[in-house]
């Protein structure tokens, strides 16, 4: 008889967990960045406004 293992049998779900977490990590991430780009914007809005520095108007691109 050949001698039984004692340690755990893999868990064959385990990679798919990890990739479940590495990707709502991700997901959590990209809903992030908007978010942030709008704040980044508005600040810069006020900040001009402030100081009289008309800003850029995104539809005037050429």
């Amino acid at each position: 008889m050949a001698p039984q293992r004692r340690d755990r049998k893999a868990d064959p779900a385990y990679p798919k967990r990890e990739r479940i977490v590495q990707l709502e990590r991700e997901k959590g991430r990209l809903e992030r960045e908007p978010a942030q780009a709008r704040l980044i914007i508005d600040v810069k809005k006020k900040v001009s406004t402030l100081l009289g520095i008309p800003m850029a108007d995104p539809t005037d691109e050429k």
